[in-house]
């Protein structure tokens, strides 16, 4: 469903340019500031801790067959969201970005990745008081583009991310003062959603299901590129200010000490080998989680390791941006927060195109480089066909190699057992058979010390 949506936009691109991605951090400073949260609207769900006193699995009769039960502006692409043109008549903005491409972009942690984000550049006509009005071009990243191959671990952490909320994120706990309203074409959709709806809220209530409570949050950032001290003369360049709008949403929330609450961030961690242990976190889902706390203010983190063969919750692990730094650090010699340098550059680049419809795309052979492609209206030579791109979609693709285990990291099961994680379990026959043994050269002994005092 998410590949269809690639019809809405133009069919044949030419590529521009393309430019080198990667960010030393010894030329120049990058610097992010969350200065307006400019809004807020939706439902939050409280975070319920599971109690792993006893197994606890996942149940899957609350999977929900249609995640939304209303068409949002925040659930389009930004480029089309009603919600940010008005704000952009408030607020200064140059770049517009949703979290899923955020996300995308600040993962250097494999240069061999696929992966394609729509651009499009528009002039919008500002009007405020006081002012006279004028248009201003501002860049919209969308949503990534999901990708064309696709494993059964693909498909399986995209399930339990929703199992998680379904589950654990069932009551509401907060919710703000301005709602969204649903967006409909014409009266035949808006009556054939109300009937699709109703029939679904009948299915969840015959399943005693909950639905995924939605929200969204609206935050502009500063980011301000300065020179270092250390950079050459020759090298220097101006100082750079940009201001991005980024959407994003929140899974659930709780009370913490001061009770107050606190934004949550649920992340499955699919556990393949729990004979041994626990599996390190990738350089993925590393960077990812970093990106999540850092552009999500005073938010925690949980890690929820299940045992995908059986639905059952291992352990839930609380990460905070510290830890996840250390452990990128330690398993990989990576620091997360270059991913800041790599966004700024390409904001860098997008902001001197000229309004039209654009591709930013990463393939394999580009490595530390990536495309940016334009709209054209001819086909054939060397044109990339973006709607052709659905044909291509891969769904028994190999996943990729089995992570290490994490030998500082004990599993709750292994603390019962007084195991060491990473190793072979002991083998009960063999400890049998050498006991026996032991009592016969026992009972030899002993017979021969009989013979001798005769």
């Amino acid at each position: 469903m998410r590949w269809k949506n690639l019809g809405l936009y133009p069919r044949f691109y030419n590529e521009k340019c393309s430019f080198n991605m990667k960010f030393n951090e010894n030329e120049n400073i990058i610097d992010f500031t969350c200065t307006h949260n400019v809004l807020e609207m939706g439902t939050l769900a409280r975070f319920s801790h599971p109690d792993l006193r006893s197994p606890c699995r996942l149940q899957k009769a609350n999977l929900p067959n249609l995640e939304d039960n209303h068409h949002f502006n925040s659930k389009l692409p930004v480029s089309r969201d009603e919600n940010i043109m008005n704000l952009l008549q408030q607020f200064e903005v140059d770049i517009v970005i949703s979290f899923s491409a955020l996300k995308c972009i600040t993962d250097s942690s494999d240069l061999k990745n696929k992966w394609l984000i729509p651009i499009v550049v528009k002039k919008i006509k500002i009007q405020r008081e006081n002012e006279p009005e004028r248009s201003k071009k501002i860049v919209f990243l969308d949503k990534r583009c999901s990708y064309t191959e696709t494993s059964n671990v693909d498909f399986a952490h995209l399930s339990f991310k929703r199992l998680i909320r379904t589950n654990f994120c069932q009551f509401e706990a907060f919710k703000y003062d301005k709602q969204e309203t649903s967006v409909s074409t014409s009266e035949e959709t808006r009556n054939k959603s109300s009937t699709v709806n109703e029939n679904a809220d009948e299915a969840f209530r015959e399943k005693n299901c909950n639905k995924i409570h939605h929200n969204a949050t609206y935050r502009i950032w500063n980011i301000k590129k300065t020179d270092c001290q250390n950079n050459l003369m020759k090298n220097k360049s101006k100082s750079l200010e940009i201001n991005v709008l980024v959407r994003s949403k929140l899974d659930a929330c709780e009370c913490n000490e001061n009770n107050t609450l606190q934004p949550v961030i649920l992340y499955p961690k699919l556990e393949m080998q729990l004979n041994f242990g626990a599996n390190i976190p990738s350089k993925s889902e590393l960077a990812r989680e970093w990106t999540s706390l850092f552009f999500t203010p005073y938010s925690n983190l949980y890690r929820v390791r299940i045992s995908p063969l059986t639905n059952e919750v291992i352990c839930v692990e609380r990460c905070t941006i510290q830890k996840v730094v250390t452990e990128a650090q330690t398993h990989y010699n990576y620091k997360p927060h270059l991913g800041l340098g790599i966004l700024q550059k390409v904001f860098e680049k997008l902001q001197m195109l000229e309004p039209g419809n654009y591709l930013l795309q990463h393939l394999p052979k580009h490595e530390a480089f990536v495309a940016v492609l334009k709209e054209c209206q001819e086909s054939g030579g060397d044109r990339f066909d973006l709607h052709s791109e659905q044909e291509k979609i891969v769904t028994d693709s190999l996943p990729k190699d089995w992570l290490p285990i994490d030998v500082n990291f004990v599993l709750p099961s292994f603390d019962i057992a007084r195991r060491m994680p990473g190793m072979f379990s002991p083998r009960k026959k063999f400890n049998k058979v050498k006991k026996k043994k032991k009592g016969k050269k026992l009972k030899s002994t002993k017979g021969k010390a009989k013979k001798s005092k005769q």
